[in-house]
């Protein structure tokens, strides 16, 4: 199904005659950008445009479906102007946000913050959930624009990558392993460990995935071949819905937990928790804006996305 995204995508491009000046325009990967023009290209049945050294150039067939496509979203555009003009004054403004747990304990209360001092008279929404639900709050409509902590699953939704998160590793300071400075591979792969759970798209567990990553880059810094280190059985322990579970697991000493950062920060500043540290292991994630590709966003989900792109 061909969207006015990809018409979006296309007008950018053309604009451009350049692939990477069009991505950093619309804040998507250069990927994401192919993608769309070779969706374009297979539905209509003709070339569009052809690569040279410095760019593209659009075809006949491309100079033709640039002046359809120029006309349809100007129109697009009047009638967003025209019902925004006509039915602002008699609604109330709202922006829902949504966020998983991390962003929503870390970036999103304060930038929503320094949304409502700029825009007063918007009513603000944060809601707060695994990136399954978010994702699924996305494509009902229900949240405008949300951070997550991966990539997304439907192809229904745009992404941009956002801000590196840390994941942590942490213990009661009771617990033994607190005694130590360090953690070693045996250390990591000989103790009960506690986890989020969160079911992937296709039913995949995610924060047991990191586990295996954690494991992995250990034996690697241990100068133990990830193909022939040994696959021990699963140390994973328990594995829980929300990072608040996973603090009282973890404070109750049934083993040690992993979280991102911001999910735990507060409790290791006051001295609840110990993180351990793995010396030489990149624990780092990636998160991701998201919002619908087939639905412009309103005039606040506008303004509360460049805030989320100058707080990068």
């Amino acid at each position: 199904m061909i969207t006015l995204h990809q018409f979006q995508t296309f007008a950018t491009v053309a604009k451009h005659l350049n692939v990477s000046n069009a991505a950093a325009e619309l804040h998507v990967t250069q990927a994401a950008i192919s993608n769309s023009l070779n969706a374009l290209q297979k539905e209509y049945k003709t070339r569009l445009y052809k690569k040279h050294s410095h760019g593209i150039e659009l075809t006949a067939a491309g100079n033709i479906f640039q002046s359809h496509i120029k006309g349809i979203l100007s129109r697009v555009q009047k009638l967003n102007n025209d019902f925004n003009v006509k039915f602002s004054k008699h609604e109330t403004q709202s922006l829902t946000v949504g966020g998983n747990f991390s962003s929503s304990a870390s970036i999103l209360p304060r930038l929503l913050t320094v949304f409502k001092k700029t825009h007063p008279q918007v009513r603000l929404s944060l809601r707060t959930s695994n990136r399954v639900d978010i994702e699924r709050m996305v494509l009902k409509s229900d949240v405008e624009i949300a951070v997550i902590n991966s990539l997304p699953q439907s192809p229904h939704l745009v992404s941009e990558p956002y801000r590196k998160e840390s994941l942590v590793v942490f213990a009661s300071r009771k617990y033994p392993l607190a005694r130590k400075r360090f953690l070693t591979v045996h250390d990591f792969t000989h103790t009960s460990v506690i986890v989020r759970q969160v079911e992937g798209g296709r039913g995949q567990k995610y924060t047991p995935v990191i586990v295996r990553r954690i494991k992995d880059a250990c034996s690697q810094t241990a100068g133990i071949p990830s193909q022939i280190a040994p696959r021990s059985k699963s140390n994973i322990v328990l594995q829980c819905g929300t990072p608040d579970a996973v603090k009282v697991a973890v404070k109750n000493k049934l083993g040690i937990g992993v979280l991102f950062e911001a999910n735990v920060k507060a409790e290791i500043r006051n001295g609840d928790f110990k993180r351990l540290e793995l010396r030489g292991v990149n624990l780092e994630g990636q998160s991701h804006i998201i919002y619908l590709k087939d639905r412009p966003l309103s005039d606040n989900a506008q303004a509360f996305l460049a805030l989320l792109r100058r707080n990068r």
